[in-house]
């Protein structure tokens, strides 16, 4: 007659799933013992990716925020003015600057949501 081992502890903890939303980790971790502090904010890898994304997504903004051909390719002012309210969201030197280059734009409404954005930004705060 044959007995069964028991599988070890490492076994049995390598066929635990790993959790994935973030109650889930903060009670895994919870019974582990790590310490909350160790928890708190994204790992420095993280915050360098969403660097880099919102840099991309600034550079992608400024694209369409800038004019196009005279007449045939040119962009609706409605898409220029929306690129336009997310780089004063976005507040980046690199959004800054092009929105003061495009206060002397030559369609009124860009021209008009650029001064309307530039005078929010003075206004606000600089973190």
């Amino acid at each position: 007659m044959t007995t069964r081992k028991k599988p070890s502890r490492d076994k049995r903890a390598k066929k635990q799933p790993i959790p994935k939303d973030g109650q889930a980790i903060a009670e895994r971790s919870a019974r582990l013992g790590v310490p909350e502090e160790e928890l708190q904010g994204p790992p420095a890898r993280e915050t360098t990716l969403m660097h880099d994304d919102r840099e991309r997504a600034v550079q992608a903004l400024i694209k369409v925020a800038q004019p196009s051909g005279r007449i045939f390719g040119r962009k609706p002012a409605a898409v220029r003015v929306a690129a336009v309210e997310a780089l004063r969201l976005a507040a980046t030197p690199a959004a800054v600057g092009t929105l003061e280059g495009l206060a002397a734009d030559g369609d009124k409404e860009v021209r008009a949501a650029v001064r309307t954005a530039l005078a929010e930004l003075e206004q606000k705060p600089r973190s």
